[in-house]
């Protein structure tokens, strides 16, 4: 079972199941230390990527040859995403063939558009 983005202890625990016979893994962006001590959970800390890692994975979802035409840009989505994986790979995921890297990199945020008075 995959319990993804738990805010807190409590909000995990009604969902885990009886008996010990299975394997949770918990993803969370907090230390949930009441697991540990109640449930026996071990963490495994995850670090971001590193500008290499984070440009292959740039890579792998829109083309090696797309990042070559516009490295600049490229570059600039691996900084602006600071190597967390899961923003890279939205960026990616959402990446058009048709559409130059130089507007994926203009974007503040995942999705939202730079000049977006909602969201700057």
């Amino acid at each position: 079972m995959v319990l993804d983005n738990a805010r807190d202890t409590e909000h995990v625990v009604p969902l885990l199941p009886g008996g010990s016979s299975y394997s949770v893994l918990i993803t969370s962006r907090h230390e949930l230390g009441g697991l540990i001590i109640t449930h026996g959970g071990t963490t495994l800390p995850l670090r971001t990527l590193d500008e290499p890692q984070a440009r292959e994975l740039l890579a792998h979802k829109l083309g090696e040859a797309r990042l070559a035409e516009e490295p600049d840009a490229a570059q600039q989505i691996v900084r602006q995403r600071g190597g967390i994986s899961l923003a890279l790979a939205i960026v990616g995921a959402g990446g058009s063939p048709a559409r130059p890297a130089a507007v994926d990199a203009g974007r503040r945020t995942v999705g939202k558009p730079a000049g977006c008075p909602r969201h700057r």
